[in-house]
């Protein structure tokens, strides 16, 4: 029978090979490529229209310290 510390080793060299042979099979080679793809993306983004959606409604000043909630 192995020493604690040995089988623990072994489990956690076990978990990182897994953990990166995962994280290897999960990337495509397109992925590390998508953003020089479209250099101007973010230009076109900001030259849209947008939206007023996101803007707060009922906002209170606190008269004591002055933040809003």
């Amino acid at each position: 029978m192995q020493e604690p510390d040995q089988e623990r080793r072994n489990l956690l060299k076990g978990a990182v090979a897994a953990s990166l042979a995962s994280l290897a099979g999960s990337l495509s080679p397109g992925e590390a490529s998508a953003s020089k793809a479209d250099p101007d993306l973010i230009k076109r983004e900001n030259q849209k229209a947008g939206s007023s959606d996101w803007q707060l409604t009922r906002i209170q000043l606190d008269k004591r310290d002055g933040f809003r909630s």
